[in-house]
């Protein structure tokens, strides 16, 4: 499965990379900007994403549904403080598996991606 995980906060991204690379047939790449994750979302094909909606680059609400753009429909996984936008709900782009509220126990989004790899 190929991952890429989304998230200004290099932390929280570094701790979910130590424990998302020990997971058995998972490829993982991360972007800490919304125009990284664009750019990798250009050159690879992603089976999840991994992402908080709220970044510092982001000139909108909407930009998960650009990015989602590139692979559609594109399963994503949401961790954010944040209530998620009803047009990212509504989006055909989307198809958000599972939110999750920060701060959350990251062994819940491990579960979330098992249950997907299987």
């Amino acid at each position: 499965m190929d991952v890429l995980l989304i998230d200004d906060e290099e932390f929280l991204v570094d701790s979910l990379c130590e424990l998302l690379t020990q997971l058995p047939n998972l490829r993982l790449n991360y972007a800490t900007s919304v125009g990284k994750a664009t750019q990798l979302c250009i050159q690879f094909s992603y089976d999840l994403i991994i992402s908080d909606l709220k970044l510092p680059d982001a000139e909108n609400d909407c930009w998960l549904i650009e990015l989602a753009k590139h692979n559609s429909p594109q399963k994503v996984i949401i961790m954010s403080s944040y209530e998620i936008p009803g047009e990212l709900a509504k989006s055909n782009h989307l198809d958000i598996v599972s939110y999750f509220e920060k701060p959350f126990d990251v062994h819940k989004i491990i579960e979330a991606i098992e249950q997907l790899n299987n």
